[in-house]
């Protein structure tokens, strides 16, 4: 088991990087669970997830800043033109499926009758979902 640098006063809200690297690296090479190992080493267990998830957040930061800036995102909003095509001259299989109430689907192919349809949509929302 590796051995692990002496913890700070447990009134010590300082954040000690190394000490947290230090340990986020032993808990994995001494074959024990995070529980066991935070109770071997006198450690809350939330404590230990802060660190991965500071530690982690950290490297990230840093992978990122040494990509280099990020490019510039426009700050209004931004707009994709959207062509419709006419529903003439859809294949026999094409289909337009709508999601209705929860994962309820509805699937119908080019040509169907617009009034049926709505009443299945009308009917299917009317259950509970």
């Amino acid at each position: 088991m590796t051995k692990v640098g002496s913890r700070p006063c447990k009134r010590s809200r300082e954040w000690n990087r190394e000490l947290a690297r230090q340990h986020l690296q032993a808990q994995p090479e001494s074959g024990l669970t995070v529980r066991a190992y935070c109770l071997a080493h006198d450690l809350k267990e939330w404590t230990f997830y802060n660190w991965r998830r500071r530690v982690l957040m950290e490297d990230r930061i840093a992978e990122l800043e040494a990509v280099g800036p990020r490019p510039e995102v426009p700050s209004g909003p931004a707009f994709a033109e959207v062509v419709l095509g006419p529903w003439r001259g859809l294949a026999e299989s094409a289909a337009v499926e709508v999601l209705v109430c929860g994962d309820r689907r509805v699937r119908v192919c080019a040509g169907f009758d617009e009034a049926a349809f709505m009443r299945v949509v009308s009917l299917l929302e009317s259950l509970p979902c």
